[in-house]
């Protein structure tokens, strides 16, 4: 049986700035992602990837302004404990975490994260 598409998308994040000290470390940014959807964030340092994520996560808040917008899962509230446990985050650093703790051979490493 086929799943019918929610009518949420996953994300969605609608003019959103985030200052980190007196710079926007994020300006005016607007994404939407559907579910389902496999979405690869990919940058230079310091453009902005790890703010992202730590926006999403609710470890960084947006300026609160007029038009601007973060919804998760169609809701704009959540308790942070609970959206947590929901998502998903995969990065190159949690590779190196497992590698220096396991004795694996990096392709036994690789295949576990396929």
């Amino acid at each position: 049986m086929a799943h019918s598409p929610s009518p949420h998308p996953l994300l969605a994040l609608k003019h959103v700035t985030v200052m980190r000290g007196e710079h926007p470390a994020l300006q005016d940014i607007t994404v939407r992602v559907e579910a389902g959807e496999h979405v690869c964030i990919l940058g230079p340092n310091g453009c902005g990837k790890s703010t992202l994520i730590k926006t999403i996560t609710r470890e960084c808040h947006p300026l609160a302004k007029e038009g601007s917008s973060i919804s998760i899962l169609g809701r704009e509230r959540w308790n942070v404990f609970e959206l947590r446990s929901l998502l998903g985050i995969v990065s190159p650093d949690l590779f190196g975490l497992l590698h220096d703790r396991c004795d694996w051979p990096r392709r036994g490493a690789f295949r576990f994260f396929r």
